[in-house]
């Protein structure tokens, strides 16, 4: 008995060395890339307010950069969507509240590419958004295939390289649905789903659970608000805001 565990003892140690290995690499890779380029591309409504670790409230405007790891909230009338200089756009809905945590390894890359959401990325980028609460929309190129990004919330997590897709997050609720693409969801159950073009999960602190038609309604305000941009963005300079509104200054909400 003691001779047939040796070898399980001895892949255990090579599997157990082989992680460490790449959690180590990963790290190396991480403290390589620097803080990408994230800035605000559209916004409806007050107030907004974006806060910095440090607590302060800075003002911010239409084109300028959104501090990494700065917290971004909504009110029940307010709308904010940001660009990123991997070609990603994120519209977030009233009543949210999330952090972006956005890497590159190509700082030099524009903050607002020709048209967004529709080129691919080359640069090699880590993205987590950690949405605590409320709706965001997404709409991610195709990105290298060593980058990563991801939606984090309090009960799962989903995983995309390039699609159309939201999350929405509640007290003990959390929805994830594609337009187009697929998206890997994953629960802190353990478990994890593979969502196509079309479908909706639902995670609960106990696993996925069957999403309802909630679901289908945020598909179609998904792929309608997702279109709008990508046909605006198809129709200007890469510099210029969306619309006439969004020329205005606006000043973070005290």
């Amino acid at each position: 008995m003691f001779p047939a565990t040796l070898p399980r003892l001895h892949f255990a140690k090579t599997a157990l060395i082989a992680a460490l290995i790449l959690g180590f690499c990963a790290s190396l890779l991480r403290a390589t890339q620097t803080a990408g380029d994230v800035r605000i591309y559209e916004v409806k409504g007050q107030p907004i307010e974006i806060i910095l670790k440090d607590g302060s409230k800075p003002p911010l405007r239409v084109g300028e950069s959104v501090p990494h790891d700065a917290t971004i909230r909504t009110s029940a009338t307010a709308t904010i969507t940001l660009i990123f200089s991997n070609g990603a756009m994120l519209a977030v809905q009233p009543g949210s509240e999330l952090q972006v945590d956005f890497l590159t390894s190509d700082p030099a890359r524009p903050a607002l590419p020709a048209t967004p959401a529709t080129t691919h990325s080359s640069a090699v980028s880590d993205t987590d958004v950690k949405l605590k609460k409320g709706l965001i929309m997404l709409d991610v190129p195709p990105q290298n295939k060593k980058s990563n990004f991801q939606v984090t919330t309090p009960l799962g997590i989903a995983c995309i390289r390039g699609t159309r897709f939201f999350v929405q997050s509640g007290k003990n609720l959390a929805l994830v649905g594609v337009v187009e693409g697929k998206v890997l969801a994953q629960s802190l159950a353990g478990d994890s789903k593979m969502v196509g073009p079309g479908t909706t999960v639902a995670m609960t602190p106990a696993g996925f659970v069957e999403p309802g038609g909630a679901g289908v309604t945020l598909l179609d305000r998904t792929l309608h608000i997702l279109q709008a941009f990508r046909a605006v963005a198809h129709n200007q300079n890469s510099a210029t805001p969306k619309s006439p509104s969004s020329r205005a200054s606006y000043k973070v909400s005290e």
